[in-house]
């Protein structure tokens, strides 16, 4: 069982190790050079690095773009391709009928299918993953305190998750596959089903995976991301207290600890004007006593959430694996 389970999946298997093999070239040939630069214009900018940076990232962008795109990506590809077709197939033309018929139980016949691809899909999410991670440190390093994506694009392709993302839409694919019994409709459905999942949990459910910590902080460099102008004076765009860590909420408050929506410090005030930087304005702000309430998870909640999340989508593909054993051993003809 486990050679022709081997047969059916190897086209898929090939295809996936000669793009893993791929991607892995050209990271191999461009993340030594990357990892220089950076370490190079580190030694050079000396103590203020934040133009070099900024400099370094925008640059780059537009690979780490790329190989973000791919990491979240893969998940679905892996759950379409692989998962959706994989009983499917078997069910629309009636081959699994003939397996059954040569001493093979439906749950072994099961088994080996959900054991070689799974460990397969496993791999492959697992290898892309700690690729991309690697390679992409030193942008990750040098955008750490402007970062150009939201944190829950950086979560979700960075890692353990990405691997429980895949197991589940490989364990979605092959649930729904049994289901309606052909490989496209179930193909379309896994990919709704997943993608809705990745909308919600982001939204929903991660943000309770971990104590968020509430702080009130003064109005810094470090912490502010813009002002903007607002009726009353200038509204405060905040960043999180800690390089790296997740911003859910934050909202000002004046010297009494009243919430405000503006604070009262006017664009042409002398030490706000153009051309006086951002120190003095930071000092007029302190001065008047405003401070910046944040709720946020900081970084060090960061494998916390990472094994937390991951943990549900394991549950949720061993929750789908016990359904599908239930269905082949019940409903399946």
């Amino acid at each position: 069982m486990t050679w022709l389970a081997w047969r059916q999946f190897r086209v898929q298997a090939l295809a996936g190790a000669i793009g893993i093999a791929l991607l892995g070239a050209v990271l191999l040939a461009t993340g030594p050079g990357l990892a220089d630069e950076y370490a190079d214009g580190l030694a050079l900018c000396g103590s203020d690095c934040r133009e070099f940076n900024d400099l370094f990232t925008d640059q780059h962008q537009a690979a780490l773009l790329a190989t973000t795109a791919l990491v979240l990506l893969l998940p679905a590809l892996l759950g379409l391709f692989w998962g959706a077709p994989l009983v499917a197939r078997e069910l629309e033309a009636g081959t699994h009928r003939l397996v059954w018929n040569q001493s093979v139980t439906r749950t072994c016949w099961l088994g080996v299918k959900l054991v070689l691809v799974g460990i397969a899909v496993a791999t492959a999410a697992g290898l892309v993953t700690w690729a991309v991670d690697r390679w992409s440190a030193p942008i990750a390093a040098a955008s750490l305190r402007e970062p150009r994506f939201p944190f829950s694009i950086t979560f979700s392709s960075s890692g353990v998750v990405p691997v429980a993302y895949a197991l589940f839409a490989f364990m979605l694919g092959v649930a729904v596959g049994m289901l309606v019994r052909r490989p496209l409709p179930a193909m379309a459905i896994t990919l709704a089903a997943f993608a809705v999942l990745q909308f919600v949990v982001p939204i929903f459910v991660r943000p309770h995976l971990a104590p968020l910590v509430t702080e009130t902080v003064v109005i810094s460099p470090t912490n502010l991301d813009g002002l903007s102008q607002a009726p009353g004076g200038m509204r405060v765009m905040a960043t999180s207290p800690e390089p790296g860590g997740w911003l859910l909420s934050s909202y000002t408050v004046d010297a009494a600890g009243r919430k405000v929506d503006a604070i009262a410090v006017s664009p042409d005030d002398p030490a706000c004007a153009a051309g006086q930087g951002i120190d003095p304005c930071m000092a007029e702000i302190e001065r008047l006593g405003y401070r910046q309430v944040s709720s946020h998870h900081p970084p060090s909640q960061f494998w916390r959430l990472q094994w937390t999340e991951a943990a549900g989508y394991v549950g949720l593909s061993a929750g789908l694996v016990g359904f599908c054993f239930w269905w082949v051993r019940r409903r399946v003809t």
